[in-house]
C-alpha cells in the first residue's frame, strides 16, 4: 500500500512540475511580446534575456521545491514500508513530524495491525484451549468428512478403539477403528442427517461396551459427522448387579415367606387341633419369621449406615473377647457343616477403640460367609495380630474363592460375585465394609477361584472419644 501511494505522489509532483514550467513559459512569452509592443522598435534584447533568466531561475526553484517536497513525503512512506515489511506495526510517534496525510496513514495501519494481532491472539488462545480440552476429555471424539475420512481423533478415542496410528488425509474410519458397526452408525447419521446412537462390544477379558453418538453438522458447505464414544462397561455392570441384587433380595424374602405359608396351610388343614403335632410347625414358622426379620433389619441397617444415620458407641475393647464371642456363636453352624473352626490370637494384643456391637456384627458376617462357602472337611481360621499402631483381624477359609474381577465389587450391597456361587443379598459383606470404614479402618480381600479367601480388617488401637 505505501509503495503504490508513493508512486502516485511522485506522478502528481512531476505532473505539477511540468504544468508549472509550461505555464511559466507561456507567461514569459506573453510578457516578452508585451514589452516589444511597448518599446516600439527600441532594443528589447536585454529585457528578453533578463526575463528569460528570471524564468529559468524560477523554474529551477520550482523544481527544487518539488524535489524537496517529494523527498519529505517519500521518506516517511519508505520508512513506513520498511516497518511493515518487518511485520511490525508503525509507531504513530515516529511520524509526528511528517505530513498529516502520512501521520493518518501510519495511525490507521497501526490500529489495523493491533486489531489483527488481537484477533489472532484470541483465535490462537481458543484453539489451544479446544485442543487441550479434547486431549484431556475422557470421551472419545472423532470428526469425519462426508466420505468417511478422519479429520480429527483425540487420545480418548485412541484408547477406546485401541489404535496407535497417526491421523492424516488418507485415514478412513473403518481403517482406524476396524469396526463395521461404528462405521454404520456414522453412515446412518450422514444419510439421515440426524443423530444416530448405538453400542458396540469389544472382545477381551473383561469385555468392554462402548456407546456411540454420531451427530451430523455443516462446516461451511461441507458436511461433517462428530462421533462421540463413551465407555459404558461399568454402567452395564452396575445395572446387571442391581438386577442381581433385586433378584437376591426377592429370593431372601420369598424363601421364608414360602416356609411360613406352608406351615400355616398345614396348621389350617387340621394340625392346629393337635398341640403335639402343631408345635413343630409353629417353631418352624417362628424360625422363618426370625430369618425374615433379620434380613430386613440388615437391609435397613445397611441403608442407615450408608446415609450416616448410625452413631457408634466407641470404647476400648479386647479383640480376644470379640473373637471368642463370634466363634462361640458360629461353632454349631461350623459343626453341622463339618467345618473346622480355628482361633489363632497373637499374645498381648492391644485394645482397640470400637463399638463392640458393630464389630461383633462384622466378625459374625465374615465367619458366617466363610463357613457357608467352604466345602465340608474344610477349615476356617479366625486370627488377630498387631503392628503399626493397629490391630488386624483376619478370617481365612479354604472355600471356593472369589474371582479377581469381582473383588472390587464384593463389598457393595449389590452382590457377592457370580463366579463364587454366593447367594443372598450381599448385605453381610457390605455391612462389614460400612462398619470398618465408620471405625476409620480398612478392609482387604485376598482370593482366587478354588484357592479360598482371606478377609482382613485393620483397626486403630484404642483412643478416646466417640464417633457418629
Amino acid at each position: 500500500m505505501p509503495r503504490i501511494m508513493q508512486g502516485r505522489i511522485g506522478l502528481a509532483l512531476w505532473g505539477s512540475l511540468i504544468l508549472g514550467l509550461i505555464a511559466l513559459a507561456i507567461i514569459s512569452w506573453i510578457q516578452l511580446g508585451q514589452i516589444g509592443e511597448d518599446a516600439g522598435g527600441a532594443d528589447v534584447e536585454p529585457y528578453r534575456r533578463l526575463l528569460l533568466s528570471s524564468s529559468v531561475a524560477a523554474g529551477i526553484l520550482i523544481v527544487l521545491l518539488l524535489v524537496v517536497t517529494r523527498q519529505r513525503m517519500a521518506a516517511p512512506l519508505q520508512r513506513l514500508a520498511r516497518t511493515l515489511r518487518a511485520g511490525q506495526p508503525p509507531v504513530p510517534e515516529d511520524f509526528a513530524t511528517t505530513t498529516p496525510q502520512v501521520r493518518d496513514i501510519a495511525l490507521l495501519i497501526s490500529r489495523l495491525m493491533q486489531e489483527e494481532r488481537g484477533i489472532s491472539n484470541i483465535v490462537e488462545t481458543q484453539q489451544t484451549r479446544l485442543v487441550s480440552i479434547l486431549d484431556n476429555l475422557n470421551v472419545g471424539v472423532i470428526v469425519l468428512s462426508e466420505d468417511e475420512h478422519v479429520l480429527l481423533a483425540n487420545p480418548a478415542a485412541a484408547q477406546l478403539f485401541a489404535f496407535t496410528q497417526q491421523v492424516d488425509e488418507t485415514t478412513t474410519l473403518i481403517g482406524l477403528v476396524r469396526d463395521y458397526e461404528a462405521a454404520e452408525i456414522a453412515r446412518s447419521a450422514l444419510r439421515e442427517q440426524a443423530a444416530a446412537v448405538g453400542e458396540i462390544t469389544h472382545g477381551g477379558e473383561p469385555a468392554r461396551t462402548t456407546r456411540l453418538v454420531a451427530s451430523p453438522y455443516r462446516e461451511g458447505r461441507e458436511r461433517r459427522v462428530l462421533l462421540a464414544a463413551y465407555d459404558v462397561s461399568e454402567e452395564h455392570r452396575a445395572q446387571r448387579l442391581r438386577h442381581e441384587f433385586l433378584a437376591n433380595v426377592s429370593h431372601e424374602i420369598r424363601t421364608p415367606l414360602a416356609g411360613i405359608q406352608a406351615t400355616l396351610e398345614t396348621l389350617d388343614l387340621g394340625a392346629i387341633d393337635d398341640q403335639d403335632a402343631a408345635r413343630p410347625f409353629v417353631s418352624s414358622a417362628l424360625v422363618e419369621v426370625q430369618r425374615l426379620t433379620t434380613f430386613v433389619e440388615s437391609l435397613l441397617d445397611l441403608s442407615r449406615m450408608e446415609m450416616g444415620w448410625t452413631r457408634l458407641s466407641l470404647q476400648p475393647i479386647d479383640v480376644g473377647d470379640i473373637i471368642d464371642r463370634c466363634v462361640g456363636m458360629m461353632a454349631s453352624m461350623a459343626s453341622r457343616a463339618d467345618i473346622e473352626l480355628v482361633v489363632d490370637l497373637q499374645p498381648g494384643l492391644p485394645e482397640i477403640n470400637a463399638d463392640p456391637g458393630r464389630l461383633h456384627q462384622a466378625m459374625v458376617n465374615l465367619v458366617h460367609n466363610a463357613i457357608k462357602f467352604t466345602p465340608a472337611g474344610g477349615r476356617v481360621t479366625v486370627s488377630a495380630d498387631s503392628g503399626n499402631a493397629s490391630v488386624r483381624l483376619r478370617v481365612r477359609d479354604t472355600g471356593i474363592g472369589i474371582s479377581p474381577n469381582d473383588i472390587s465389587m464384593l463389598m457393595n450391597r449389590v452382590g457377592q460375585g457370580d463366579e463364587s456361587g454366593m447367594r443372598g443379598g450381599g448385605l453381610g459383606l457390605a455391612i462389614v465394609r460400612q462398619v470398618v470404614e465408620a471405625h476409620q479402618g480398612e478392609v482387604h480381600v485376598e482370593s482366587d477361584i478354588g484357592q479360598g479367601s482371606v478377609f482382613s480388617l485393620r483397626l486403630p488401637v484404642a483412643g478416646d472419644g466417640e464417633q457418629g
